[in-house]
C-alpha cells in the first residue's frame, strides 16, 4: 500500500476499478457509456491506465459490439466469463453454491441470471470494498470472496485480451489482468 494515499482513498479507487471492469464485462458498450468515457475525468483516469477510448460514433459502437460478442459470446473460439466454466468445464457447477452464500450478504444491482458471471463477481467485490471503507468490518469478507470467486479472472482477462480485435478491449482487458494480478499480491500480502 502506498503511504501517501489515505486507506479510504485507496479502497475506493480499487472499488472503482472493480466497477469499471464489471461494467465492461456485463454488457456491450453503448453510446451513453462511450460518451461518459469521453468526459475529462474519465479520459484522464483511463489514459493513466493505458486504456484507449474510441469516439462515440455509430461505426465505433458497432465495432465494439461485434468485438464484445466475438470475445465473450461466441459461438466458437470465445472466452466465457463464467467461473464454473473456467474451473469445471461446465456452466453453473458447485461454484454456484458458494456464490449463493455470498449473495445472502452482498446484493449486486446487476440482473444477470448466471450468478458466477465475472461481471457480477467484480461488482460484488466493489460493493464489499465500498462497505469496508464505510464500516471497516468487511476486510475478511473481501479476502474470502476474492480467493473463492475472483482469482480465476486474471486468466480470463488475459485470454479475452488475446481475442480482442479493438484497441479498447485489448487495452482494458490487459489492464484488468494486471489489476487482478496486483490484487492477488495484495490479498496474499494481507493474509500473511
Amino acid at each position: 500500500m502506498k503511504k501517501d494515499i489515505p486507506l479510504s482513498s485507496e479502497i475506493l479507487a480499487r472499488a472503482g476499478l472493480y466497477e469499471l471492469f464489471s461494467r465492461v464485462l456485463l454488457t456491450e458498450l453503448d453510446v451513453n457509456t462511450i460518451t461518459l468515457f469521453q468526459s475529462d475525468s474519465w479520459q484522464a483516469a483511463l489514459k493513466r491506465l493505458g486504456i484507449t477510448i474510441p469516439e462515440p460514433t455509430h461505426d465505433n459502437i458497432e465495432l465494439l459490439a461485434i468485438d464484445y460478442c466475438h470475445i465473450f459470446v461466441g459461438p466458437r473460439n470465445f472466452c466465457p466469463p463464467f467461473q464454473s466454466v473456467w474451473q469445471t468445464g461446465q456452466l453453473q457447477s458447485l461454484v454456484i453454491d458458494s456464490m449463493n452464500e455470498f449473495l445472502e450478504v452482498i446484493k449486486p444491482k446487476s440482473t444477470v441470471q448466471i450468478k458466477d458471471h465475472a461481471g457480477v463477481q467484480l461488482e460484488m467485490m466493489a460493493l464489499v470494498l465500498q462497505n469496508q471503507d464505510v464500516t471497516n468490518e468487511c476486510e475478511g469478507l473481501a479476502e474470502a470472496f476474492f480467493n473463492r470467486h475472483l482469482s480465476w479472472t486474471e486468466n480470463m482477462f488475459s485470454k479475452a485480451a488475446q481475442l480482442a480485435e479493438t484497441n479498447f478491449y485489448q487495452s482494458i482487458l490487459n489492464t484488468g489482468a494486471d489489476f487482478i494480478s496486483a490484487e492477488k499480491s495484495l490479498v496474499f500480502e494481507q493474509s500473511d
